[in-house]
């Protein structure tokens, strides 16, 4: 039974073993891959017909430019088509020994609590040295300042710094250095952590306080940054393998696509005018007319409105466009 017990366990780790190494194969799905171009069906071309002027009343004789434009518009059905990709794995075991960490999530609050704690008070001592450091400075000074005052009644000392600002300033640099001595303990191990520097007010280090700040935001981030680790010790995972098949698309579902193009000239022979019950023809070079208005405008009154209407003949049938003047801009002046 022994013996039996010990090659059936045998045959467990080596197939533990076996899978660990080789792993087993997951089947194949396909995914779309790149894109490779546009396809389109039902497609469905129409054009659009304008006849457009641009008058010039300033010119002698004043004349209307006309010419005719073309827009095609594109009606059809699109769709996308990919590489298709087959996308394969195998899946093994693996030994995650970042699971051995997931204690630390637990520790990390008190780690990351303590370290906002030691920051906050090493800050606060160093201020604390600043303000009565500060403060034995400035009443130093006020006693030194009565003292010469009372040797100068009777001229025993002549007092030449009547302000006492230098000498404030320099007892307060004085009693911080020596009060921010003994903190020399804990900034040791703070410098080594975040960096932080020796007498920082009395030498008035440009790091106080934003190296402490930094170091207590870090802190207090590192406290509730919580990390997700592998659930086991060992644990199946899966390596993905991608292939392009040869030859093979995979396509996107249809839909209706519409474009417009701009308007470009389309180079009409000729124009139909009509205005006051009167028809003509005018003859188009390059495609544009030149209609004198003044001649339309002969016989009118000034206070009347000149209408013109302007016709082209396209392969969809006629195009026409009115314009309308004022009859005292086109005659000359009386």
């Amino acid at each position: 039974m022994t013996n039996a017990r010990s090659a059936a366990f045998r045959l467990v780790g080596i197939a533990l073993l076996a899978t660990a190494m080789a792993g087993c194969t997951v089947a194949p799905h396909f995914e779309r891959g790149a894109r490779l171009r546009t396809e389109q069906r039902n497609v469905v071309t129409t054009s659009e017909y304008a006849v457009q002027g641009a008058p010039h009343t300033d010119r002698v004789p004043p004349t209307l430019v006309v010419w005719l434009d073309r827009r095609v518009t594109t009606k059809a059905e699109e769709r996308e088509l990919y590489q298709k990709v087959e996308v394969s794995g195998r899946r093994r075991l693996s030994f995650e020994p970042t699971f051995f960490l997931w204690p630390y999530n637990v520790v990390r609050v008190p780690v990351g609590l303590v370290g906002c704690t030691f920051v906050g008070v090493d800050m606060g001592l160093h201020y604390a040295a600043g303000f009565v450091g500060a403060g034995a400075g400035v009443a130093t000074t006020v006693l030194t300042y009565i003292a010469l005052n009372a040797c100068t009644l009777f001229s025993v000392a002549d007092l030449r710094d009547t302000t006492g600002y230098g000498l404030a300033a320099d007892l307060t640099q004085l009693f911080v250095f020596v009060l921010e001595t003994p903190l020399v303990v804990v900034d040791l191990p703070a410098k080594l952590a975040y960096g932080a520097a020796f007498y920082p007010i009395a030498l008035n280090r440009p790091s106080f306080p934003q190296r402490w700040v930094q170091a207590l935001a870090a802190s207090w981030h590192h406290a509730w940054g919580f990390r997700a680790y592998p659930p086991f010790f060992v644990w199946m995972r899966t390596e993905e393998m991608r292939r392009d098949v040869p030859g093979e698309t995979m396509a996107g579902g249809w839909t209706p696509n519409e474009q417009t193009g701009d308007w470009k000239l389309a180079g009409a022979d000729s124009f139909i005018v009509e205005s006051g019950g009167h028809m003509r023809v005018v003859e188009a070079t390059g495609g544009l007319a030149s209609i004198n208005l003044a001649e339309l405008a002969a016989g009118m009154d000034r206070s009347d409105t000149l209408d013109v209407k302007v016709t082209a003949q396209t392969p969809q049938g006629a195009v026409s466009e009115p314009f309308s003047f004022k009859v005292t801009d086109l005659l000359p002046a009386p």
